[in-house]
């Protein structure tokens, strides 16, 4: 949806499509942090199936990824977020 605000504080509104958005916080290995870079580059241009937890069917959303990020690195292991932007 659009939102506007006029110069008088008045606000318009107006309703558009929906999409599901996914913010998936991950906890990986530090050496998959490549691997896992370099496959979300292949399919960064394909809509795709993410699935945050299959035991959850809302974390489930058709889309692409917006963004990986690190969060916090350690010898072993990485907190990553995983952002999807959906299409439907």
């Amino acid at each position: 949806s659009a939102k506007t605000a006029g110069t008088y504080g008045e606000r318009d509104i107006v309703e558009r499509a929906y999409a599901d958005r996914a913010n998936y916080q991950l906890m990986v290995a530090t050496g998959d942090n490549q691997r896992i870079k370099e496959a979300l580059a292949a399919v960064r241009a394909k809509a795709c199936v993410y699935v945050g937890h299959p035991g959850f069917p809302e974390s489930i959303v058709y889309g692409y990824y917006k963004s990986f990020d690190q969060v916090l690195r350690y010898l072993t292991y990485s907190d990553c977020n995983l952002e999807i932007e959906g299409l439907t």
